[in-house]
């Protein structure tokens, strides 16, 4: 083996190395060679054939790790390798035997088998993987969630496509990836590592995150609107008043709620409802950028009633409500029609409330024009064979009678407003037939409220007002020779409303109103007085115990004309109040007691209603005013209230 002779000692024993791994002993003849000089990069591609090896210079230490090294019984199969110093040593597929390597005792080395050398090609480490980077999980809603559906802290392992549920979140590893790794930290943050992870709420979790979610809306609309409120209260007041904005129409159709028209205004969302015999109604005008307007209107207005449609008798007896001068029946019993704008619907006026639609034109679209009918005369009235009138049966204000107009040919037309007209010189009249009833709107109610325009930024003026009033205050009848003054004493009972700040707490209010009036003896300086209180308050805050004192005020001029039509002047406090000391019984203004502050200011008010309504008779003559409305206000150094009342009497 010529060859073995270039190894190089260290080679050479790294060889052999090889067959002490392999090789756990054996024996067999060969020659012995010496390897002291041998060259061993010549080896790499040959083939050591058994035989006996002297090895000389070989580190013991190789021989010794060759040595211990676990060698598998009966040695290397063909085919089966070993790798030491960088070499792969190799039982030749074509040796004929296993190939085994064995340490004489005399230092030489015997092999068997064949064993080829090949360079060993180190495989490059495999690379380090990092560990993977945790990503964070969202939990819907996760800050509503309560102690029972917070997920537990630690770690579940979730297989892919599958979920797995921690308090009330169940949380789902995707379909046709990894297998997920789900940690719950003790502060409650998720993160995940693997394949996707979604959380979702259970049933239970979302239910009672639905309740939390109310519940935070509610306390903070409730903080907000407290804030709001406190801030309206305590700016309206020292605010300058403002005007109110005046109400166009109230109206109460038969069936239907009342509707109180403002120019401008909308009704709200949201409505007061009943105040004792008062309807509330709410509306809000938003069509400013830089203010929204507020307003809210108490009427005791009642639904259109049937009543004789004409006082037939005549007498002095029947109420005014059976006899304004649209409802004594005129001469000839027919009653004279006059245009008017659609939604004027008191007697005598021609137009889409009262008239018969069946027989006169109704307005036609906005983008048209005017609606024109003629009618030609269908009626001789002198019996000479020739028309010369027209003449129709139909009902008018829900009373059947007959429509005359007293001409050969009779034009009414009709803008797209409502708006009706005649022809020029020509005059309609309605006779009704006898005992017709007709349906009267009530013309006899009260109104009062409050006003309130909140500016859009912080460093705008709030504006407050107050208000109430109601139908003419008449005290005798209609045809009264010299009415003396009103005498005696009535008692007034209805309610108010208003806004309030008392403290940090400031709202709306609503309460109950009783009056009293002493009308005097009836001469010419005895008018006397009237006074009241303000009680029963209701609203947001805890108003047990409030009350607003009116002081008297003596009624400066309350006789009436002898031809009736007198209105009595509106009575009012002193601003300032009699002396300094304002609980005193000259003391003609409010005293408020809000809890536990006391406040003062002003109140007045005015009298309402045709006492013929309900008085008939000779008691008409100089009877009691129907109702009283009016507004107070008090102030105090923590506390301001603003209202009005309406109240009635008996009838």
């Amino acid at each position: 083996m010529p060859m073995y002779r270039k190894l190089t000692t260290a080679a050479a024993v790294a060889a052999l190395a090889f067959g002490l791994a392999a090789c756990g002993g054996g024996g067999g003849d060969g020659p012995t060679t010496s390897v002291d000089d041998l060259d061993w990069s010549m080896l790499a591609g040959a083939s050591i054939p058994a035989g006996t090896y002297e090895i000389a210079g070989a580190p013991e230490d190789l021989l010794e790790q060759a040595a211990a090294l676990d060698v598998p019984e009966g040695g290397y199969a063909p085919g089966d390798s070993e790798i030491l110093a960088g070499y792969t040593l190799t039982c030749a597929s074509n040796s004929p035997t296993n190939c085994n390597v064995a340490v004489n005792e005399d230092g030489t080395v015997t092999t068997t088998g064949t064993i080829t050398v090949t360079t060993h090609v180190a495989m490059p480490e495999p690379p380090t993987m990092p560990e993977p980077t945790p990503v964070a999980v969202t939990v819907p809603d996760a800050m509503y969630l309560d102690a029972a559906n917070i997920p537990t802290a630690g770690s579940m392992t979730i297989a892919a496509g599958m979920t797995g549920t921690s308090g009330g979140v169940t949380f789902l590893c995707a379909e046709g990836g990894e297998d997920c790794e789900v940690t719950v930290a003790d502060d409650g943050s998720v993160t995940a590592t693997g394949g996707d992870v979604t959380a979702s709420l259970t049933a239970d979790a979302m239910e009672q995150v639905a309740d939390a979610k109310q519940m935070k809306s509610d306390d903070e609309a409730e903080m907000a609107q407290m804030a709001r409120d406190r801030a309206i209260g305590q700016a309206s007041a020292m605010a300058s008043p403002g005007n109110a904005p005046g109400i166009t129409s109230i109206s109460h159709p038969a069936g239907k709620a009342v509707s109180v028209v403002v120019t401008g205004f909308k009704p709200t969302e949201m409505q007061p409802g009943m105040l004792g015999s008062f309807t509330g109604v709410s509306l809000s005008n938003t069509s400013s950028a830089t203010a929204t307007q507020y307003m809210t209107v108490y009427t005791d207005i009642a639904e259109p009633k049937k009543r004789e449609f004409f006082n037939y008798d005549g007498d002095d007896d029947t109420p005014a409500a059976y006899e304004s001068a649209t409802l004594t029946r005129p001469a000839g019993d027919a009653l004279p029609l006059v245009p008017s704008p659609d939604g004027t619907s008191n007697q005598g006026r021609f137009n889409a409330g009262n008239v018969d639609l069946t027989i006169f034109p109704t307005k036609g679209p906005s983008t048209g024009g005017t609606v024109t009918k003629t009618f030609e005369a269908n009626y001789d009235s002198d019996d000479n064979n020739t028309p010369d009138q027209v003449r129709l049966p139909g009902t008018f204000d829900g009373a059947r009678g007959t429509y005359l107009c007293a001409a050969a040919e009779c034009v009414v037309s009709v803008t797209p407003a409502g708006v009706y007209s005649f022809g020029t010189g020509q005059t309609w009249t309605f006779t009704p037939n006898d005992g017709e009833m007709a349906y009267h709107e009530d013309a006899e109610f009260l109104r009062f409220g409050w006003w309130m325009m909140e500016p859009a930024r912080s460093t705008g003026t709030y504006q407050f007002a107050t208000f109430a009033n109601g139908s003419p205050y008449r005290n005798t009848r209609e045809t009264a020779d010299d009415g003396a003054g009103v005498t005696g004493e009535a008692t007034y009972s209805g309610n108010a409303a208003g806004r309030y700040s008392v403290g940090d707490d400031a709202g709306a209010f609503t309460a109950n109103a009783s009056l009293t009036a002493k009308f005097g003896t009836g001469a010419a300086t005895d008018f006397g007085s009237i006074s009241g209180m303000i009680s029963g308050f209701q609203g947001d805050a805890d108003m047990s115990g409030w009350s607003v004192e009116l002081k008297k005020i003596t009624l400066s001029d309350f006789a009436a004309a002898a031809d009736g039509t007198d209105v009595p002047a509106a009575f009012a406090s002193a601003t300032t109040g009699n002396g300094a000391d304002r609980s005193s019984s000259q003391y003609n203004g409010t005293i408020a007691t809000l809890g536990d502050t006391m406040a003062h200011g002003t109140w007045s008010g005015s009298f309402y209603g045709n006492a013929r309504n309900s008085d008939t008779g000779s008691n008409a003559i100089d009877a009691a005013p129907l109702a009283v409305g009016g507004q107070f206000n008090a102030s105090g150094a923590s506390a301001i209230i603003s209202g009005a009342f309406g109240a009635r009497r008996p009838q």
